[in-house]
């Protein structure tokens, strides 16, 4: 999605190649794929793994605040008519950095550090 959105990246073989094409499919994956991935994360993941200890409150902060930033581009974006390329690849490079803050980072960390508590995790 991040890929799709930006305005650097050539287009993808059978997905959307317009603006409006990609608009749509933006908001059917964020109400599909997004919203519940960031309720499953702000409702179980997030407090279970601060309840086991986990001690980078900065790097969950600054994932949260890329997550309300989606939520607030997304939003903008279903609201308004007209919308931009501008807006598509700010809401990209957005999604960019909070897959890869999530992968890289806060991924790693909980998994070499609460990998039995994982086990018993329940999404």
């Amino acid at each position: 999605m991040a890929h799709l959105l930006k305005a650097d990246v050539p287009d993808y073989e059978g997905l959307p190649k317009t603006i409006e094409g990609k608009r749509e499919y933006l908001l059917k994956k964020f109400n599909e794929v997004i919203l519940p991935n960031f309720a499953n994360h702000r409702n179980i993941f997030y407090p279970a793994i601060i309840q086991w200890g986990f001690q980078d409150e900065l790097l969950l902060q600054q994932i949260q605040q890329w997550e309300d930033d989606v939520l607030m581009i997304c939003k903008s974006i279903k609201e308004e008519n007209a919308i931009s390329s501008m807006q598509l690849n700010e809401l990209g490079y957005t999604l960019d950095r909070l897959v890869r803050a999530k992968e890289r980072e806060l991924y790693q960390k909980v998994q070499a550090r609460f990998s039995a508590e994982l086990e018993e995790l329940q999404f």
